[in-house]
């Protein structure tokens, strides 16, 4: 009932039909033929997607012509006077000594072996040294309570320089049984290199850096490449836990 409603007021009406050549000239589409009207003219108007694509057929076509025809004279003198200054201040390289020198990148790269690691852990009431291969497996520790020392005389400098001179006497062995397996082997024996990373401010890190400087650590001295602080900095945070009287 509603649609025979509204056809019916329509008709009655007589409004005019839209005329395809309008719609045709806002829309990419063909214009629609009303049925039994056959078909009509196009529209001479060009659609928007017309006029951007003749946008980028004449920009392509300028940029075309540009390549072929080459740089302009005042282009070409431009170019001829930075080439004159890139070569003066090349010459005054070369015056003053200063030769850019290129790496080969055909050299072959060297894989070095992975270094073993040594921890010192100092803190108030306890020195710990920890000794581990590349892959973190322990090898050795010592403490100040494994060294003979009890209660407070844990945290003392000599506990602390002897689990140091405990610990060196542990890393010259290792060295030394990796040597003699690799003798066995029959395969190029690479040198045992150590990263040092210290930990706290206690008297045993103190110890440890100034056993490294004597006699006793003249074998393990040459062995360490890398030393590392990896005690932690609080910066503001929460408040400290009150201190005990002593």
């Amino acid at each position: 009932m509603f649609a025979v409603a509204l056809r019916s007021s329509w008709r009655r009406l007589r409004l005019p039909r839209p005329a395809a050549g309008r719609i045709a000239a806002y829309s990419d589409q063909p214009p629609k033929t009303w049925s039994g009207a056959g078909l009509r003219r196009p529209s001479p108007h060009p659609t928007p997607s017309q006029i951007l694509q003749d946008e980028v057929d004449a920009m392509l076509a300028e940029q075309e012509e540009e390549d072929e025809e080459g740089y302009s004279l005042e282009e070409g003198e431009e170019g001829e006077e930075d080439s004159d200054l890139a070569e003066g201040q090349r010459q005054d390289d070369e015056d003053l000594g200063y030769v850019e020198r290129r790496a080969d990148l055909r050299e072959p790269i060297t894989n070095k072996a992975p270094s073993y690691r040594l921890h010192c852990q100092s803190t108030r009431t306890n020195t710990i040294n920890t000794f581990t291969d590349p892959n973190g497996v322990i090898i050795a520790w010592f403490s100040g309570g494994s060294c003979g020392f009890r209660k407070r005389n844990r945290s003392t400098y000599e506990a602390g320089y002897q689990c140091a001179i405990r610990m060196f006497q542990k890393i010259s062995m290792t060295a030394e049984a990796k040597k003699a397996a690799a003798d066995a082997k029959k395969v190029v024996d690479e040198p045992l290199t150590i990263d040092l990373f210290v930990k706290g401010f206690g008297q045993g890190r103190d110890a440890l850096l100034k056993a490294l400087a004597t006699a006793q650590g003249d074998d393990v001295r040459p062995r360490i490449v890398s030393i590392t602080d990896r005690t932690p900095l609080k910066i503001g945070g929460t408040r400290a836990k009150k201190r005990k009287r002593r």
